[in-house]
C-alpha cells in the first residue's frame, strides 16, 4: 500500500504495524547515507575505461561501462562489490576482445553479446560466462594474461582515493592517477541526522577507511563494536552472518535495515529465514526501482523518507 502521509514511499501492511515495535535502525552507507553516483559509480566506467586505453593500449573512445548499466547489476544481486564488478566488466570485454581478435573499443561496445544479457548472474558467474564466449582454451589463457585484476582494482582505488587519500585508505602511494583530489570529493551526504532517535549500525561493503570518511562526511557517530565493514571477518552480502551479528551485539528482537541493491534485501530474507526464532529484520529498500524490490517491506525514494515513517509509527 502507498502511505498516505507521503505518495513517495510505499509500507507493507504487515511492515505498518511493526513500525512501532523497531528497536534499532541498521544503515547501509552507499545510496543511502551517502550519494554516490558520481564516486563510486562513476568510477566503475573511468577505471574500465583506463584500463584499455592506457594499459591494454586499445584504440576508440567509445565508453564501454556506462552509469545506467551499472545501476542493472547493482539491482540485479551479486554485484555488491564495487571492486569485483569492476575487475568482471574488464574480463568481459577482454573476452570480446579476443572473440573478435579486435582492439576497437566501438567493436567491443557495439557488437553482440551485450553486458546486460549476463546481468542476472552475479559476480563469479559472470566472470564464468565471459570466459564461456572462448571455446578455444588458448584464447582462455590469453584472456587471463591480459586479466590483470590486481592492477584493475589498484586504478580503482586511485581514482576513488585521489593522491589525498590514496595512502590512508590502501596504504600505498599512486602510480598511475596523480589526481590530487578523487571521485571520494563527489560524495554527498544524504542523512537528516536529527530524524533518527534509535539506536544505530552499519552495515556497509566498504573498507573500514572508507567507512571511517562516510562517518565523518555523514556526521553520525556510531560504536566501532557496530560497525560491519568488508575487513574479511563475516562473509559478505547477502550472507546474514553480519546482520546477525549487529542484532546479538544491540540486542533486539526487531530491526530494521535500509539499504538500495538487491544484496541489501537478500540479506535481510536471508536473516528472517532462521527458524524457531523470534528476531526479525524490516526491509526498507531506497530505489527508483519499485517493481525489482517489491518484496521489500518498504520502499522509499530516500533515506529520510524511511525515518520519518517510522518517526509517525
Amino acid at each position: 500500500m502507498i502511505d498516505t502521509k507521503n505518495n513517495n514511499i510505499i509500507v507493507k501492511e504487515e511492515a505498518r504495524n511493526m513500525l512501532k515495535d523497531i528497536e534499532a535502525v541498521v544503515f547501509d552507507i552507499d545510496g543511502v547515507l551517502i550519494d554516490v553516483s558520481k564516486s563510486f559509480r562513476v568510477t566503475i566506467g573511468k577505471a574500465v575505461q583506463y584500463f584499455f586505453i592506457e594499459i591494454l593500449k586499445y584504440e576508440g573512445d567509445e565508453q564501454l561501462v556506462k552509469p545506467e548499466e551499472i545501476q542493472l547489476f547493482k539491482d540485479a544481486g551479486g554485484f555488491n562489490n564495487d571492486w569485483e564488478l569492476t575487475e568482471s566488466l574488464a574480463l568481459f570485454y577482454i573476452a570480446k576482445s579476443v572473440m573478435f581478435n579486435s582492439r576497437d573499443l566501438a567493436v567491443l561496445r557495439f557488437q553482440e553479446p551485450f553486458i546486460e544479457n549476463f546481468i542476472f548472474t552475479g559476480v563469479k558467474e559472470f566472470e564464468y560466462a565471459a570466459f564461456s564466449l572462448l571455446e578455444d582454451n588458448k584464447d582462455k589463457k590469453t584472456v587471463q594474461g591480459l586479466w590483470n585484476k590486481a592492477l584493475i582494482r589498484q586504478i580503482f582505488q586511485e581514482m576513488y582515493a585521489g593522491r589525498e587519500f590514496c595512502n590512508k585508505f590502501y596504504g600505498y602511494e599512486p602510480a598511475y592517477i596523480k589526481k590530487e583530489t578523487g571521485t571520494i570529493k563527489e560524495e554527498v551526504s544524504l542523512i537528516d541526522k536529527s530524524l533518527i532517535d534509535l539506536p544505530v549500525a552499519i552495515l556497509s561493503g566498504r573498507a573500514q577507511p572508507e567507512v571511517d570518511a562516510a562517518m565523518k562526511l555523514t556526521g553520525l557517530s556510531v560504536e566501532d563494536e557496530l560497525i560491519v565493514s568488508d575487513n574479511g571477518r563475516f562473509k559478505t552480502k547477502p550472507n546474514p552472518q553480519s546482520l546477525e551479528y549487529l542484532s546479538d551485539k544491540m540486542n533486539i528482537n526487531l530491526g530494521i535495515y535500509i539499504g538500495d541493491v538487491m544484496d541489501d534485501l537478500l540479506i535481510v530474507k536471508n536473516y528472517n529465514k532462521k527458524k524457531n526464532s523470534k528476531k526479525r529484520f524490516l526491509s526498507a529498500m531506497v530505489t527508483k526501482s519499485v517493481d525489482r524490490f517489491k518484496s521489500a517491506d518498504i520502499i522509499a525514494q530516500n533515506v529520510n523518507d524511511v525515518l520519518r515513517l517510522m518517526r509517525s509509527g
